[in-house]
């Protein structure tokens, strides 16, 4: 189980003060929060240019069962994470999606 950002003044916040890496298939938003001792959590988002409904729900699935296949990778608490999907993220396998995160994650924590 994963702690889930759901409110917008939260997304607003880690978009405006965090840090942003980028990667083929998604984009990844970090910001270190204020409370230490509290697990990390974590916010999917998928826009229109990513296709409709059906196919936004589906990148947002892949992107959440990404986070859970990796949670190990996670272990930085008071890290708040928004995963934001891009165009091809359903069309990619999910081994290639895997290491783009494992990769961007290598590049945001040494």
């Amino acid at each position: 189980m994963i702690n889930k950002i759901r409110l917008r003044k939260d997304f607003i916040n880690i978009q405006n003060n965090g840090n942003k890496n980028v990667c083929s298939s998604f984009i990844i938003q970090s910001y270190k929060n204020n409370s230490h001792n509290q697990p990390s959590r974590f916010g999917f988002t998928a826009s229109k240019k990513v296709g409709g409904a059906v196919v936004r729900n589906k990148a947002k699935r892949r992107m959440r069962e990404l986070v859970y296949s990796l949670k190990d990778r996670f272990k930085e608490f008071g890290y708040d994470y928004v995963l934001i999907a891009r165009k091809n993220i359903v069309d990619k396998k999910f081994e290639d999606l895997k290491k783009d995160l494992n990769n961007t994650l290598k590049k945001m924590f040494p």
